[in-house]
């Protein structure tokens, strides 16, 4: 972009078990954005400063266990729904505006208080969006009983196979 944009997340995130092997699971990101000096195109102030706070694309997930031994492997099947929102006056958008699918395959394994995870898929996105490929590894070390410290990489590249045409 042609101005300095701040995007801070705050993500809810829940996992729940509904049995030995299937999980639920769902997050829910709060946006707090912000649009540095205005945008111009000829000489016309298209777009204006700004912050907003708003919610983001809501995802809903199912996490199935295909296989348990020394390693763990899970299919899982996201729903991203279009619940971000768009503000032309500043121009920011808290999410795609768009419905996304999101396959994945899950390799992990556990070492006592500490685990690793690797995470494969795809996001097919709609309303002509970009799908793009993703990858990304987890790693936790468990503090004390209940707590959790969780690193976490995404690498995420895309197909380029949409043409949506976006507001200046």
């Amino acid at each position: 972009t042609n101005r300095e944009i701040t995007d801070n997340t705050v993500q809810l995130f829940g996992e729940y078990g509904v049995s030995d092997k299937t999980t639920l699971l769902a997050a829910l990101p709060i946006k707090l954005i912000k649009a540095g000096a205005l945008v111009r195109l000829f000489g016309e102030q298209v777009t204006f400063e700004g912050s907003e706070t708003a919610l983001g694309n809501l995802t809903l997930g199912v996490k199935h266990k295909l296989y348990d031994k020394k390693w763990v492997i899970s299919a899982q099947l996201n729903v991203e729904a279009n619940t971000g929102k768009y503000f032309p006056e500043s121009g920011l958008r808290t999410g795609y505006d768009t419905w996304t699918l999101a396959p994945k395959v899950n390799v992990g394994r556990s070492f006592g208080r500490f685990f690793a995870q690797g995470t494969t898929g795809v996001d097919i996105r709609f309303n002509d969006y970009s799908s793009n490929f993703n990858f990304g590894a987890e790693f936790g070390a468990k503090i004390f009983k209940p707590l959790w410290v969780i690193a976490f990489l995404d690498i995420s590249t895309s197909f380029k196979n949409g043409d949506i045409v976006l507001p200046e």
